[in-house]
């Protein structure tokens, strides 16, 4: 019991010593991971869609910033873009919702425009104005169209369903609402092709189920739904890296559970087509938050928090053997 006790400060010890220093401590060191940034508060990396930057939020200097993967370097975008919910454009750009007072004078609905800037941080425009509390849009291959979870001008409250907004013609149709689905609260969704996947909760009766809808755009009609419970009775997903493989019938994300392999926080790849064939990569302690798959399927980037308010961007290789799973 002594030496256990011992182990444990010690390893309490160096933890504390190598974050005083700016060293991370590890938790996926099977995939050589390292760290992108120094400590500050981080949140949402996103690769671009060739694979060649990173984006991410640094709450600790109010900005939003580029990281090169070839070159290692990094700068700032926008400083007015330090909000949760950006993406990259198909074209290479950054698109992000900014906030401002509602017109109504309400708490809800929250309004946002909808913004684009230059990964250079040149040209910063407002393309869409008047989207009611945003929680997470994806862009379509035309550079043009966003499926988006939203509210309405009229609705003050905290439920959103999930619609089309073209940006060129200005039109926001409902594509699905939260009654259709049958679903109390979308949290995440993920755009790939025609595909849509949706996260969400649903109450039965007393309880809430967590469940993944896969939804057809093409036909306006539910694909396949998946309840958490079937990939882990005790699965809880967390809806920041919530996405499609692109291309693949994967999904990608992370969540916690109490016991078994990917326990007690994991990356999870969920195959939407067998689920006996999903699979996670357990990490060594139960921190980490935001993780993203590189679209060549080669690395991860997630926050890696030391302190309250205090953390890392790490960038971790995956290993051959999982890149084969997700190819087949």
């Amino acid at each position: 019991m002594l030496k256990s006790t011992l182990a444990l400060g010690l390893l309490l010890a160096f933890t504390v010593s190598c974050v005083a220093f700016g060293v991370p401590p590890a938790r996926f060191p099977q995939l050589n991971e390292q760290a992108i940034t120094g400590i500050s508060h981080h949140e949402s990396p996103k690769w671009s869609l060739d694979g060649k930057y990173l984006a991410f939020i640094d709450h600790g200097n109010e900005t939003l910033v580029v990281y090169e993967i070839q070159t290692q370097k990094s700068w700032t975008v926008d400083t007015n873009a330090y909000d949760l919910y950006f993406e990259w454009t198909p074209q290479g750009d950054i698109s992000y919702l900014l906030f401002r007072d509602s017109p109504s004078g309400y708490t809800f609905p929250r309004v946002h425009d909808l913004h684009i800037v230059n990964r250079d941080g040149t040209n910063d425009r407002v393309i869409m104005r008047n989207l009611y509390s945003p929680s997470g849009f994806a862009w379509f291959a035309d550079g043009q169209r966003i499926v988006a979870l939203l509210g309405t001008y009229d609705s003050h409250e905290f439920y959103r369903d999930v619609y089309l907004v073209d940006t060129v013609t200005g039109v926001v149709s409902l594509i699905a609402s939260r009654q259709e689905l049958k679903i109390t609260f979308p949290s995440a969704l993920s755009f790939d092709d025609n595909r849509l996947a949706i996260y969400a909760i649903r109450q039965l009766d007393a309880t809430n189920e967590s469940v993944i809808i896969i939804y057809d755009l093409a036909t306006h009609a539910v694909m396949r739904e998946i309840p958490i419970n079937q990939i882990d009775p005790q699965l809880g997903l967390l809806d920041e890296g919530f996405e499609w493989v692109r291309g693949k019938q994967w999904i990608f994300t992370y969540g916690n559970t109490a016991q078994g392999k990917c326990a007690p926080v994991a990356l999870h790849f969920i195959n939407t087509d067998d689920l006996s064939t999903s699979f996670c990569i357990s990490a060594v302690d139960s921190t980490i938050y935001a993780p993203a798959l590189s679209p060549d399927l080669s690395r991860i980037v997630y926050v890696l928090p030391v302190q309250p308010r205090r953390d890392f961007v790490m960038l971790a290789n995956l290993t051959p053997e999982y890149q084969i799973r997700l190819t087949r």
